[in-house]
């Protein structure tokens, strides 16, 4: 996931995913299991770690350990498990 130009943030196309009205809906438990029900990883390519980091402080209220947008991707992933998201096994297992 290199960072590339994208005319939408992050967080606007997580929400409208998501289904979401509003950006701060995806901090809210309902909003967390719409998007970890329609999170597509394909649509979602191209940001980068910055993005990935503010995004990911937002949904889950904490701070990202991930260095890259591949590591944030996945963390924000296992986050969102418990709200429905399935977790594809890491590369190489």
């Amino acid at each position: 996931m290199e960072k590339t130009e994208k005319s939408t943030g992050l967080l606007e196309t997580l929400s409208e995913m998501s289904g979401c009205e509003w950006i701060s809906d995806l901090h809210t438990e309902a909003g967390r299991c719409r998007l970890a029900t329609h999170l597509d990883p394909a649509a979602v390519k191209g940001y980068g770690a910055s993005e990935w980091r503010e995004a990911y402080g937002y949904i889950t209220g904490e701070q990202s350990q991930g260095e890259t947008s591949e590591e944030i991707f996945h963390a924000l992933l296992l986050f969102l498990q418990r709200y429905g998201a399935s977790v594809p096994p890491e590369k190489g297992r």
